[in-house]
């Protein structure tokens, strides 16, 4: 699914494309992100802007693709440039137009806020601790589950690291990715 470049003449140079596509990293935020949708879906409900039917479909949609995650089932491909046109495209392949409909109102900061906020870490309140309190234990040595604990890693000196080269200016994004790609391996 592509995003924007509607006025552009010509596609997009493939190095580009890579080098700005955040799929390999946001993966992680992919139930976030359908939680999110499930969210806006019924404030788009309330709102008037969605049927009945349109947003029981959105919503059994996502409740589909969540679990493709969640089984690890879900197939990307190439043109998804984040998790969010990744899960946008897969919900059109699913329910076709209506899916449309989701993104009204909504623009892709507001998506990537909600997933990076849905995804900070849950905290425990005083009310928990104190039922967890009244809980009984079980202790389990790691050898009932079959788990070797020895130490597996020797500190043989410790030392301040090497001093780091100065940076290099670039000419363009080519030689950017083409660094990248061969001195730094990263892609």
């Amino acid at each position: 699914m592509k995003l924007w470049g509607g006025r552009f003449s010509q596609e997009l140079d493939p190095d580009a494309w890579q080098l700005n596509a955040s799929i390999q990293f946001d993966q992680r935020l992919a139930r976030q992100d359908v939680r999110g949708s499930q969210a806006w879906a019924e404030a788009l409900k309330k709102a008037g802007l969605l049927s009945v039917e349109e947003h029981r479909q959105i919503f059994k949609g996502l409740e589909a693709i969540d679990s493709e995650f969640k089984e690890q089932r879900f197939a990307f491909k190439d043109s998804d440039e984040d998790i969010h046109t990744a899960v946008e495209r897969r919900l059109q392949e699913m329910i076709g137009h209506a899916a449309g409909k989701l993104h009204t109102g909504r623009s892709r900061n507001d998506q990537v806020t909600t997933d990076l906020r849905l995804n900070e870490p849950r905290y425990v309140t005083l009310p928990n601790i104190m039922k967890a309190k009244k809980k009984s234990l079980e202790i389990v040595k790691p050898e009932t589950l079959g788990v070797d604990v020895a130490p597996r890693l020797v500190t043989l000196k410790v030392a301040e690291p090497s001093k780091r080269k100065a940076g290099v200016k670039l000419p363009d994004a080519k030689a950017l990715v083409d660094k990248l790609r061969n001195e730094a391996k990263v892609i």
